[in-house]
């Protein structure tokens, strides 16, 4: 039997856990941010910057949104990478990818601090899932996971079909 999986209907009820989560986190005076760093001109790109932004709002994360000029020297990306690295008021990184054919991907993901990656694409977070100690899982196929154990969840059971005693 095929699972049809309402995927927004399951999103919003992720958000609205992590929602209570924060709320959780503000009433001991905790804020968590995220910065979103847009190094890009491409329309995907910050179509997708743009909808973290908005999630990060509806839950109650701080966004601190970051647009670099593509055309911008490299360093001036691994310079804010490591300014927010050294910032304790940022909780976490993306850097939206790609970046221009200027810049040096891997040098990015590495210049990232392990514990501010929530992509999980910092060689030591690659590290840490391969081994089965993930500390941040990657979005899209963690995401893919949960629906599919959801939609297992709740048909358990159906399209089975007892045959009778002849």
């Amino acid at each position: 039997m095929t699972a049809i999986i309402d995927g927004d209907a399951l999103a919003q009820s992720v958000r609205d856990g992590l929602a209570e989560s924060i709320d959780q986190l503000d009433d001991a005076g905790v804020r968590p941010s995220l910065a979103t760093v847009l190094m890009s001109d491409d329309p995907a790109s910050e179509t997708y910057v743009s909808m973290k932004q908005d999630d990060c709002a509806e839950v109650g994360i701080e966004a601190i949104d970051i647009e670099i000029d593509p055309e911008a020297d490299a360093a001036e990306l691994y310079d804010t990478i490591d300014d927010l690295n050294a910032d304790e008021n940022v909780d976490g990184i993306l850097v939206q990818m790609p970046v221009p054919d200027h810049v040096d991907d891997r040098r990015v993901l590495r210049a990232i601090d392990p514990l501010k990656d929530v992509d999980g694409f910092h060689p030591e977070n690659v590290g840490r899932l391969v081994a089965g100690n993930a500390r941040y899982k990657p979005c899209t196929p963690h995401g893919i996971q949960k629906a599919h154990r959801v939609g297992r969840r709740r048909h358990r059971g159906q399209g089975r079909r007892r045959r009778r005693p002849v």
